[in-house]
């Protein structure tokens, strides 16, 4: 028998070693209905232990589909009994018994000198309550078991029957997506598997309750890491990212709600909005606290407005500190520096490149570009680089590559900012609220 490690363990064959995040507890097993596909992506699935083990559950409920019988002349479709595969609250794939009888004899041909636990027994007639339910913890025992084997748990076997593939990925079914909202609570919405970022974002404004105007200016992001978190494209799939994400910042999701705005103008008109204020001032306090906005000479009053939850005050003070409404991108190669890498920063009054060495830390030189500099940009799909032009003066326009996997995500923070400094020579956002209040009145 071999440890947690797989020592002494090998296939029979060669194969490969699945990666991807970590798991965590809360995984999980439930029984639904209709056995279509489930998280489709790339194969890769890594199961880690915590504390609590490998957490594995299962629940159940049935559903009719299957091929039609016919009972007293009359077409049913008969009872089936499907499990929804879960980890840390993320639905994997949907899995009929018999898939797992299959799962079960194809681990068995390729770690042949392993000594495999039972699989629940198949049944002959339909199965009672106390008998599924024995099923429901038996197939989760088998998966805790099983996947307490690294090297099985990372194999091309496991990996399969764990992401489904896109063949199976047919969108119909339900899924549920937990998602962090910025007073730290969470929301769940049931959506289609094949939601875009739009449908699931519009899914959870309606369930908080903001209204047309609100929805504006929040977005759904993907929580990268502790530091960095990136706003999903509208034409992502956010139940795909959902369960292939396993070492999300935010216990038990990835997806989270943060405000998707650059002019503080824009804010203050919306004081009188509770939803919008409450995301806002917890969002900024967060921020504070992660170092992203410097409010070192203001601590002391901010500490006493949050302490006495004066919001609005507390964020009136907080948008005169360095780097409010700015994003930072992690750390990267620019083709305007031969050696080490840049750090961007992207704000409604400016575009900062800050130089560093490539392990991410601070040097003393700063570029900022004025937006009325900028001349052109787009993206290299080939390269995942973000290009942009700018001119200063008389001299000649000059090209500037930034090489980062967030590359779409830059480019569309610069679509916004300019779209933003538009609304705002327009008039735009006091039109818009004004016509809300003449609504509301």
């Amino acid at each position: 028998m071999a440890d947690e490690d797989g020592e002494g363990i090998h296939p029979s064959a060669p194969h490969r070693n699945g990666g991807g995040g970590g798991g965590g507890g809360g995984s999980g097993l439930h029984c639904a209905g209709n056995g279509g596909g489930g998280g489709a992506g790339p194969r890769v699935v890594r199961i880690v232990k915590s504390e609590s083990g490998y957490g594995f559950n299962v629940r159940g409920q049935v559903s009719e589909g299957g091929q039609l019988r016919s009972i007293n002349g009359e077409l049913y479709a008969p009872l089936q009994h499907v499990y929804n595969v879960y980890m840390a609250g993320r639905q994997l794939c949907s899995k009929r018994y018999r898939e797992f009888a299959i799962l079960h004899q194809n681990l068995k041909r390729e770690f042949a000198n392993f000594t495999f636990p039972r699989l629940p027994g198949k049944w002959p007639f339909s199965l009672s309550e106390q008998q599924l339910d024995a099923r429901r913890r038996g197939l989760e025992e088998y998966l805790e078991k099983v996947c307490s084997i690294r090297v099985i748990g990372e194999s091309d076997i496991m990996q399969e029957f764990l992401s489904e593939s896109d063949e199976n990925y047919n969108g119909v079914s339900d899924v549920e997506l937990r998602v962090a909202l910025p007073d730290g609570t969470t929301v769940t919405v049931r959506v289609k598997k094949n939601s875009t970022t739009d449908q699931v974002y519009q899914a959870i404004a309606a369930k908080v309750g903001m209204d047309s105007t609100t929805v504006n200016y929040f977005a759904l992001f993907e929580v990268i890491n502790h530091s960095f978190v990136r706003k999903l494209a509208p034409n992502e799939f956010p139940h795909k990212l959902y369960v292939q994400n396993y070492t999300s910042a935010v216990p038990g999701t990835c997806l989270t709600i943060r405000k998707w705005l650059f002019t503080t103008e824009e804010e203050i008109l919306l004081n009188d909005n509770d939803l919008a204020v409450t995301y806002f001032f917890h969002q900024a306090v967060d921020d504070v606290k992660k170092g992203y906005i410097k409010a070192e000479e203001k601590s002391y009053q901010l500490q006493k407005l949050y302490e006495q939850r004066k919001m609005v005050m507390y964020l009136n003070m907080l948008r005169t500190c360095e780097g409010y409404n700015e994003i930072l991108f992690p750390h990267c190669a620019c083709d305007s520096r031969r050696k080490g890498h840049v750090i961007t920063a992207i704000s409604i009054t400016h575009f900062k490149l800050h130089a560093c060495t490539e392990d991410g830390q601070l040097e003393n030189q700063v570029i900022a570009f004025e937006w009325d500099e900028m001349q052109r940009w787009d993206t290299d799909e080939e390269g995942m680089a973000f290009c942009f032009e700018y001119a200063r003066g008389e001299k000649k326009p000059r090209w500037v590559k930034i090489f980062t996997p967030y590359f779409n995500y830059m480019h569309e923070c610069f679509e916004r900012v300019f779209c933003e400094l538009k609304w705002r020579k327009e008039n735009i956002f006091q039109m818009a609220r004004s016509q809300q209040r003449d609504m509301a009145t």
